[in-house]
């Protein structure tokens, strides 16, 4: 983890990025929704997870930014 300078607050921590040639193996789901301004947003949420909890354990992005993961690597 990244040691936070005399002025970082503790709670800015953040663990390393892993290597670049490590990825995780879980996969999400994601959906496509159009905002009210006609913009697209994707959704990205894990597949496997509680329903209850699934409000709060979910990814947004612009619709422009998406890309699949085979262009990736």
């Amino acid at each position: 983890m990244s040691q936070p300078s005399s002025d970082d607050d503790a709670s800015s921590l953040a663990p390393e990025p892993l290597p670049q040639e490590e990825f995780p193996n879980e996969q999400l789901s994601a959906v496509v929704e159009q905002r009210a301004d006609n913009t697209e947003r994707c959704i990205f949420y894990p597949e496997d997870i509680d329903p209850s909890a699934a409000e709060t354990h979910w990814l947004a992005v612009d619709a422009e930014f998406a890309v699949d993961v085979s262009e990736c690597r």
